[in-house]
């Protein structure tokens, strides 16, 4: 059962907020030569994404210090996520029956987070995120959520067409 009450992306000027009611849990500002600011709970991060054809995705603190590392296999809609204390999750996108990109535990083999395209009334792509399991709240997942709204706005920003979305995440 997904899980989405009270919890919400929303833009505020150039970022993007994840609020749980009136709180705000993190902030992503714009990508700026080749990285994304994050912030979490008054904590600087940078989403990073590095490599074409086999990139690899990383979120460092303010000391360069990797806290997660997704690798994405070549030509592979599949990534693997893995935490500095080994902690492991998947990334992968599905189209059935529309376009999602799903972040899967791996130690209970069950989706964590998917973010939905949406195309909204004006025809841009919207995210429209659920949550999955019921352990909620931890940094990982504030991270996990992050990195999975970091790689829908990967498209959504560029203000690829619906038709050109589709076709990449399924290669």
């Amino acid at each position: 059962m997904a899980i989405t009450i009270g919890i919400k992306w929303t833009k505020e000027k150039d970022t993007w907020q994840l609020s749980n009611g009136e709180e705000v849990m993190l902030s992503l500002g714009t990508k700026h030569k080749g990285a994304r600011p994050l912030f979490l709970e008054e904590r600087s991060f940078q989403i990073l994404e590095k490599g074409t054809w086999n990139p690899i995705w990383y979120i460092e603190n303010s000391r360069k210090e990797s806290i997660l590392q997704m690798k994405f296999g070549f030509w592979s809609s599949k990534g693997k996520i893995q935490f500095q204390d080994g902690a492991l999750y998947e990334c992968y996108f599905k189209n059935s029956p529309c376009l999602k990109l799903i972040i899967r535990d791996l130690r209970y083999k069950e989706d964590l987070i998917s973010f939905q395209v949406d195309k909204g009334k004006d025809g841009k792509l919207l995210p429209k995120m659920f949550l999955h399991q019921k352990e909620m709240f931890t940094d990982k997942l504030l991270f996990l959520l992050a990195l999975g709204m970091g790689l829908f706005l990967q498209y959504h920003e560029n203000e690829m067409d619906f038709a050109t979305l589709i076709l990449l995440l399924t290669a």
